[in-house]
């Protein structure tokens, strides 16, 4: 009897893992940035702000490490305090451990080029289209945007 508790207790347990581990398997690597896209969750109106070809890379770790950076297409080396100023609203970077609750991805924020995001919780709702991860942010106020409310839609491509 004792050993037929253990193995459903395991069976149960390996049912209730095995979905997360798979989703830890399909977002694992490296991506290149394929697209930002700002959009009004009223107006549905869509803002390119680091244009139709942003640089960036994730970095998605199987030990729970998060790291990404996306810099505008276009960007010149800024020269004068006001340029460097200037250049922080052209990117965007953060990093920190990362967890699945359900359908979203939840990055503890560690590091950031925004220092008011470190200590919080980034929550991306994710999903895979072949070899493509797409992240939808809630909508929130975006300081690139005089905190104008938008909902962030980052597409991203399989590098490896």
């Amino acid at each position: 009897m004792r050993i037929g508790v253990a193995a459903l207790a395991a069976l149960w347990c390996a049912l209730c893992i095995a979905p997360a581990l798979a989703d830890d398997n399909r977002i694992v690597g490296s991506w290149k940035a394929v697209s930002l896209i700002y959009e009004d969750p009223q107006t549905k109106e869509q803002i390119f702000p680091f244009g139709q070809h942003p640089k960036g890379r994730m970095i998605i770790l199987p030990t729970g490490q998060w790291s990404i950076i996306s810099t505008a297409e276009g960007r010149k080396p800024p020269v004068t305090d006001a340029e460097r100023a200037a250049a922080l609203t052209t990117m965007t970077s953060y990093t920190g451990r990362y967890h699945f609750e359900g359908d979203t991805i939840v990055t503890h924020v560690e590091a950031s080029w925004q220092e008011g995001q470190v200590g919080t919780d980034v929550t991306r709702s994710y999903q895979i289209d072949g070899n493509h991860l797409i992240l939808t942010s809630p909508a929130v106020p975006n300081p690139n945007l005089g905190n104008r409310v938008v909902r962030s839609i980052v597409t991203w491509e399989r590098e490896n």
